[in-house]
């Protein structure tokens, strides 16, 4: 509603939709052919608009218009004027002074604390644990899963009116509803107890800019182990206004993130035709085609492809417009490839052909401008754990690292020649400290020699600190030895880099795993098949050999060296 129009809230007694309805047009109202409760009265360029909900009308519109409708309807119903609207369906409605509307249910948040005991329960400042969809193993299941039914089921509405910070948490436990189990009843209370420490929070709806219809959707591919099921989520906006979100689990198991992201644009099309029918009836019309806007390059390809092959087939093959959606915004890669690609096959087909029935534009948008629908298809929150640099070995001051190179006895023979004014093998000392010369272009002219007691540090602050990443032998070596030096570094960074326990338990191997040997079929006959072996090298024999050659018959096994 426009909010120059006042709003206004009155109630009818014991009366049925069908007969507000009969009433309704009688006065000269046109039911909404997108939203069967709305209704629209159209006199002289001004427009009033009546939403009912089950004995409950919301009018807007201006006051004398307003008056005029009451008053009519008085005279068929037993009405009660409520005035300016301030609280509906457990929404709390307030005018801000800039004329915007702020909607807050800290009413329902309250009784929801209340009714489930959670008045001394600890607050807690994000709705869900990061990691709930990676932890493994099973808990027990509730005994009765009721409580935990009701909870869900109250978390919904307001995650759909008002919260769509909780969208994706409510979803992600929403799934658990046949088979909830005693962490999910945690979760449940956990969303509860957000609630209850954000119950101030208001979702403000303002009309700034031009009221041009946009969408938003992405997807997270596979991020339910339980049953691989990707989750959707959905932004829609009217300018800059958020008229609607949605978060929930895609129908089928999506077998690539394109696939994932192209379910997802398809949902979103779909609410988006339902958008456009309804901003028409509210005197917002829009100008075809809607852009969505998406994360991925491939979907985007796909949809604007007309050609289909074995690979994307088993996407629904019903809708045939899929040129119109050859400017959606995304940002996937895959999917744009997808609206582009001349022969998709398999499931893509089928969602390819499903976007086609939409007069919609997809328009390519990088991931990282895409966090509107982006955090209710996945939980955006990241762990609280992250592990910081405060505990990176830096090195002393340059007197203290003087005292700790006299400590090493080698070091400190070197530094005593230096000292008497003799050369000693490309070394150099430098106020006090013993530098040594490279040779390499790409690195300092003279390296600092590292005393014994302190290679381990070097070792672990360009290895094993958040900020060296535990990288192989090749780029730490190649780290170290461009600013350290150090007798047998070569050897020692790789007997670190190999015996490090991070590395062992989260690398594999990059060589490729050694070949399965062959079975050798015996011969039919002696020395038929010969195996040779060469041992060496040995020290040199008084007869001038270091080699020894062993011959082996493989059906008698004769030796011969």
């Amino acid at each position: 509603m426009k909010s120059a129009c006042p709003n206004q809230k009155a109630t009818l007694k014991k009366v049925k939709h069908l007969k507000i309805r009969k009433s309704l047009i009688k006065y000269g109202f046109e039911q909404s052919k997108a939203d069967p409760c709305l209704f629209k009265f159209a006199n002289n360029g001004n427009s009033m608009y009546i939403i009912v909900y089950v004995d409950d009308l919301l009018i807007a519109g201006k006051e004398e218009d307003i008056r005029k409708i009451i008053k009519e309807l008085e005279e068929e119903y037993e009405l009660k004027n409520l005035g300016e609207v301030n609280y509906y369906l457990r929404i709390n409605i307030k005018r801000t002074k800039e004329g915007n509307f702020a909607l807050n249910q800290k009413n329902k948040i309250e009784e929801i604390v209340e009714k489930f005991n959670l008045k001394e329960a600890k607050p807690t400042n994000i709705p869900m644990d990061p990691n709930y969809l990676k932890q493994e193993g099973e808990d027990y299941l509730l005994p009765n899963n009721t409580q935990y039914r009701k909870a869900v089921g109250a978390l919904l509405y307001i995650a759909t009116v008002s919260r769509p910070n909780i969208a994706v948490a409510v979803n992600i436990l929403n799934r658990r509803n046949e088979k909830p189990r005693e962490r999910d009843w945690k979760a449940v209370k956990r969303i509860i107890r957000y609630l209850k420490t954000t119950a101030e929070l208001k979702l403000i709806i303002n009309m700034d800019k031009e009221p041009i219809l946009t969408a938003f959707c992405d997807a997270d591919w596979a991020n339910d182990k339980s049953d691989r099921k990707s989750t959707s989520g959905s932004v829609f906006k009217l300018g800059n206004c958020t008229i609607q979100w949605m978060s929930k689990r895609q129908n089928c198991v999506a077998l690539s993130s394109t696939e994932a992201e192209y379910v997802s644009a398809a949902n979103t099309a779909q609410v988006v035709v339902w958008l456009i029918n309804l901003t028409k009836d509210l005197d917002l019309p829009q100008s075809l085609p809607v852009t969505i806007y998406e994360d991925n390059q491939s979907c985007i390809k796909l949809s604007q492809s007309d050609k289909h092959h074995s690979r994307t087939k088993h996407i629904d093959v019903k809708f045939h417009k899929i040129r119109h959606l050859r400017e959606t915004v995304t940002d996937h890669h895959s999917l744009c490839w997808l609206a582009n690609v001349k022969d998709p096959s398999g499931r893509l087909a089928r969602w390819a052909l499903r976007l086609q029935e939409y007069d919609i534009t997809i328009v390519y948008k990088s991931g990282r401008k895409h966090s509107d629908a982006d955090s209710l298809s996945r939980n955006p929150l990241v762990s609280t754990s992250v592990e910081t640099c405060d505990e990176i070995p830096t090195l002393a001051s340059v007197t203290e690292y003087i005292k700790e190179q006299l400590k090493d006895p080698k070091l400190k023979s070197i530094i005593k020649v230096l000292k008497r004014g003799d050369e000693y093998q490309n070394y150099l000392l430098k106020d006090g400290v013993l530098y040594k010369k490279t040779v390499d272009p790409m690195g300092q002219q003279w390296l600092l020699v590292v005393p014994k007691q302190l290679r381990g540090d070097i070792l672990r602050s360009l290895h094993d600190a958040p900020t060296a990443g535990h990288l192989g032998f090749a780029k730490t070596y190649d780290r170290i030895r461009r600013k350290y030096y150090w007798p047998g570094l070569y050897g020692s960074t790789r007997r670190y880099i190999s015996h490090c326990k991070e590395c062992q338990r989260r690398k594999t191997p990059p060589q490729l795993p050694p070949g399965r040997l062959q079975p050798i079929e015996p011969p039919d006959i002696q020395f038929a098949k010969v195996g040779i072996d060469l041992l060496g090298r040995f020290p040199v024999t008084r007869s001038g050999n270091r080699w020894i050659i062993v011959c082996t018959d493989y059906l008698t096994r004769f030796t011969v060296t």
